[in-house]
This record gives C-alpha cells, structure tokens and sequence, in this order.
C-alpha cells in the first residue's frame, strides 16, 4: 500500500514545507506543497492472512480433506474452497446458516478468549483457518478467532480478510 502525504508549511508559520510570510503571523508566500512519499508494507512473515495459518482447520476430519481432496468429493461427496473474507462477513454466514443473528452469536462466546486471541495476532501467533460446513452436515468453527480479527492489529495494520474453508456437497 502507498500512502502519499503532502504537508504545508514553513518554519515559524506553524504549518510546515513553505516559507511562509516574514514578520507576520499566519498566511504564505505563495509556494508548493512538499510531498512525501510512504511505502507501507505488512511484513513478509506476516503472509497472505495475518494472524492465520491457512494449511490447517485444527479439526481432523477437515484437515484430512485439504489434505485428499479427490477422495473426499469421490467417495464422501464433499468438496471444498479456501476464501478470502472479512471476518465479518464471515459472521453474517455463520448467523444465515445457523437462522440466528450476529449479535446472538457474538453473545455467546467468551470476551476474554476473544481479547486473549487478539493479543496473541498481534504478537504474530497464527491460528487455524475458519470453517464454514455448508454441506450435509451444516457446521461452523472459528466465532472467536473471527471477533478477535476484528479488534486485533498485527503489524499495526487491520486484518482485513480472514482464510475461510468453506464446505459443500458435490453437486
């Protein structure tokens, strides 16, 4: 991300970058603004989602199908697609697929987890992928690690998106 910043202004005039007007107070002789130019970029360790491993789900029967896709969609009728979301929009799924509304899933995890989760993103710990189960088996896992993404700020920068694994039935 770039940032570009222009600032006015001159020593003495309170604002900085111009020459302002000698012997008075306020005002400019007539000049540019300066521009800078930031380079803003999340560190590399960081990856594609801050605060997530995206190779893992930390449930077996969902990390045993990242890791044999063919045989879960040929033999179980499963299939499956990692997405980029906010987490929430993530929120909003889980409340559609279980009929209730956010704020009565955000009702009903525990403040502490989530502000303990959030302090360890931005210490750079990493925490498994969300999961949204949309096939026969309907299911969620990841209320908290979503909340905590909400307030956490690794790097200094927001977590913008979170790695979903979403799950269907083969059609």
């Amino acid at each position: 991300m770039k940032l570009t910043v222009r600032l006015k202004g001159g020593v003495g005039s309170g604002n900085f970058g111009h020459a302002g007007r000698p012997g008075k107070v306020g005002g400019s002789m007539p000049g540019k603004m300066q521009e800078f130019r930031y380079e803003i970029q999340r560190d590399k360790k960081m990856g594609k989602y801050p605060g997530f491993d995206e190779t893992k789900v930390d449930m077996p029967i969902y990390d045993n199908m990242l890791a044999n896709p063919e045989y879960f969609e040929s033999a179980k009728g499963l299939k499956f697609e990692i997405v980029g979301m906010s987490p929430k929009t993530y929120m909003n799924l889980v409340a559609i697929q279980q009929n209730t509304t956010t704020e009565r899933l955000s009702s009903m995890v525990s403040r502490s987890i989530v502000q303990k989760y959030a302090d360890m993103m931005e210490r750079g710990i990493k925490f498994p992928m969300l999961l949204l189960d949309n096939s026969k088996y309907k299911g969620q896992e990841g209320r908290h690690r979503a909340l905590a993404a909400m307030q956490a700020y690794p790097g200094g920068f927001p977590i913008r998106k979170v790695p979903v694994m979403i799950v269907e039935n083969v059609d």
